[in-house]
């Protein structure tokens, strides 16, 4: 194996495969909230509030143990976190599937929140670690095209789990998939430090050393040299409130498209098709915006644009009269959260050190998760309160996208410098090797 480039043919498609399943485990209730023998069976019928709060559970400990899960990427590597996050989320939707009233659930949703809180902290760590500045858009839209493709993917094999075998065992299939293929992935072909790994030859050791280097003095242009004035820098944090916004996108629009779906009189086949579209076009516009900042270095004001666009596609789902325009715009809507995603990682990537990457992802997905928690259940609450009308929901979508656009504005104001001295340090030989 020596000789072939290990960066994007082993590492990289084992962390996108990380994210694939675990799309699977943390989206599949949004389809799951929306059938009426789970309602029935868990005593959820007319209880929009503590159906959101299944997902704001989840969002809870997600971005309460982002905390301690980057710092402990940072102690312990990437590698160890994620076999004992896949470890413990298999168990989380087995123990989902087991459940047989509410309580039990919101536990079992709670755990796998702290189960998946590694996904962003190991995942960046490994990304920014194994690539040199100018493929880092690449690598990482790869990565990120992970979590929407895992529901694009996931929705329709759990509605076909769902009504051939009931919603239990969708959880017990979701839950076993994750030890058998996700475990083996990082137990046999992941390392941490590319100059450990068996298989990474002279020429890529030799880049990587290099690009190492060269993303300290990246690192050094945009006050960053320590994990102190990382955090000192102001542009991190508008940052990480920008990430907060959009998580708080994600996870409540994400869990309830199905619903709205089927409150706008769509077929349950269509719902399906329409989440399952949403989800695929958030993984479009990662790739999009990702190949847009390897080209411009202008990630900020990309993502600007991005939030605009998404305030023009929810403009038209909420008002629109056509039932058929319903589906493609909340999809291109939701596809802007994608492309915000994209668009965070390249900033805290930007903002951080290669001492602490896996705190500067972990404080901001904690932050992020945290704040967010409360939003499933409340578009639940603003749901219930105007008696099924999906309107008030989306308008505090659409706070969240302004609020975005905005910060993003003022960050762009200043990264043109920086994007410039960036690209005018001397590149490492980029080798492209080929197997032997």
């Amino acid at each position: 194996m020596r000789g072939v480039s290990v960066r994007w043919t082993i590492l990289l498609p084992s962390v996108f495969l990380f994210w694939i399943v675990s799309g699977f485990d943390k989206n599949g209730i949004s389809v799951i909230v929306a059938n009426a023998g789970f309602l029935r069976d868990l005593q959820l019928l007319h209880q929009p509030v503590l159906v959101g709060f299944l997902a704001s559970g989840f969002t809870l400990t997600y971005g309460l143990f982002a905390f301690l899960s980057g710092w402990a990427v940072d102690r312990w590597g990437a590698r160890r976190c994620a076999l004992a996050g896949v470890a413990l989320w298999g168990v989380a939707m087995i123990l989902g599937g087991l459940s047989y009233s509410y309580g039990q659930m919101l536990a079992s949703r709670l755990l796998l929140g702290a189960a998946e809180s590694i996904l962003w902290p190991v995942s960046n760590k490994l990304v920014l670690d194994w690539f040199p500045f100018r493929e880092r858009g690449r690598a990482q839209a790869g990565l990120a095209i992970g979590p929407p493709i895992g529901p694009a993917i996931g929705v329709p094999i759990i509605l076909a789990i769902l009504v051939s075998w009931g919603w239990r065992a969708s959880f017990f299939v979701v839950g076993v998939l994750s030890w058998v293929v996700v475990l083996p992935l990082f137990w046999f072909l992941v390392r941490d430090d590319p100059q450990k790994h068996p298989w990474v030859g002279a020429q890529e050791r030799e880049l990587l050393r290099q690009a190492r280097a060269e993303r300290q003095r990246q690192a050094e242009l945009v006050q960053s040299a320590t994990t102190r004035e990382m955090f000192r820098n102001w542009r991190y944090w508008l940052t990480v409130v920008g990430n907060a916004a959009n998580n708080s996108v994600v996870f409540g629009l994400g869990f309830w498209i199905p619903t709205f779906l089927r409150a706008r009189h769509l077929s349950v086949a269509a719902m399906g098709g329409w989440t399952s579209f949403a989800w695929a076009m958030a993984a479009a516009f990662i790739v999009v915006i990702g190949l847009f900042i390897d080209w411009s270095h202008r990630p900020a004001l990309l993502g600007a644009i991005d939030c605009l666009l998404a305030l023009v596609f929810l403009l038209v789902a909420a008002n629109t009269s056509n039932v058929g325009l319903v589906g493609p715009m909340m999809g291109l809507a939701f596809g802007c959260a994608g492309g915000q995603n994209m668009v965070e990682i390249s900033l805290v990537g930007r903002y951080s050190n290669s001492v602490g990457t896996g705190r500067a992802f972990g404080v901001g997905w904690g932050i992020g998760g945290t704040v967010a928690a409360v939003f499933p259940a409340f578009m639940g609450f603003l749901y219930g309160q105007a008696h099924g009308s999906f309107v008030p929901p989306l308008i505090a979508v659409m706070s969240c996208y302004g609020l975005s656009a905005v910060l993003l504005a003022i960050l762009s104001v200043g990264e043109r410098r920086v994007a410039q001295v960036a690209v005018a340090v001397p590149a490492p030989s980029l080798v492209t090797e080929r197997p032997s």
